[in-house]
């Protein structure tokens, strides 16, 4: 038995898996270290099947080799440029995560997280793994994975795309990323400046209580506190950070 296949139809496939690949090597929930190599490339081929028969007539066939690797290369660094600014907006809950522990206190408790392979604060790696799970709850990782397909409508096989935008949004991106981690941080810090402010107005009135020797229990308690009392936000904010990844995607794709 012969399986014949045109030779656009094979090109289209492997460049659109190729994209597919590096996309899946940085976006979240997809890069996780939890997903085996063999699994992701098998998904990656999966995101491929239903574009190649639309992109299976851009003449790629005729191609030779180095036309095929320098179109190759051009196909990782789209999908690993689109997975970059998905993984860098899902970094804000990390990142806050990290600035919780640096006010509450338990920066003190890093210890190495062997899914990432990497040192990790408590509330860092808690944050990153709720918003995972909120991700797939509110269906953003389908969201997600429609913005990549609608990738190769915007930009098909054999374009190319506008370096001083990929600098623009990263400048932005990165601005962002810092005034969201700071947003989502900012109710622990003004309760414990209220709590460590009363604490030294006790100490002022009455200095033989030695209040400040509660100082730390009770910075760790009001920190537990309103991270619960915060986690109502956090469906919303995984919601907005799911946009804002698309929103940067598609101004990406369209220059």
């Amino acid at each position: 038995m012969t399986l014949d296949v045109p030779a656009g139809v094979l090109v289209a496939f492997l460049l659109a898996g190729i994209r597919a690949a590096g996309w899946l090597v940085l976006a979240p929930p997809f890069s996780s270290p939890a997903i085996p190599p063999v699994l992701r490339a098998l998904f990656a081929a999966a995101l491929a099947l239903p574009v190649t028969p639309r992109l299976a007539n851009a003449g790629l066939g005729r191609l030779n080799l180095p036309g095929l690797l320098s179109e190759a290369v051009l196909q990782v660094t789209i999908g690993v440029v689109l997975g970059f600014f998905t993984a860098l907006f899902f970094a804000v809950l990390r990142s806050a995560g990290e600035l919780i522990d640096v006010l509450g206190g338990f920066s003190l408790s890093v210890g190495m997280d062997p899914m990432s392979a990497s040192e990790t604060s408590v509330f860092g790696r808690f944050h990153q793994m709720l918003g995972l799970m909120l991700l797939f709850a509110v269906n953003g990782h389908l969201l997600l994975v429609r913005g990549f397909l609608a990738s190769f409508d915007a930009l098909p096989l054999g374009s190319g795309f506008s370096l001083a935008t990929i600098g623009r949004l990263a400048t932005g991106g990165l601005s962002q990323l810092f005034l969201a981690a700071v947003q989502v941080a900012t109710p622990v810090a003004g309760v414990l400046f209220i709590a460590n402010l009363s604490l030294g107005l006790l100490t002022r009135a009455a200095p033989s209580l030695n209040a400040f020797s509660l100082a730390f229990p009770l910075q760790i308690l009001v920190t537990l506190a309103v991270v619960a009392v915060t986690f109502p936000a956090m469906p919303t904010l995984v919601r907005n950070l799911t946009d804002l990844s698309l929103r940067a995607g598609s101004v990406l794709l369209h220059g």
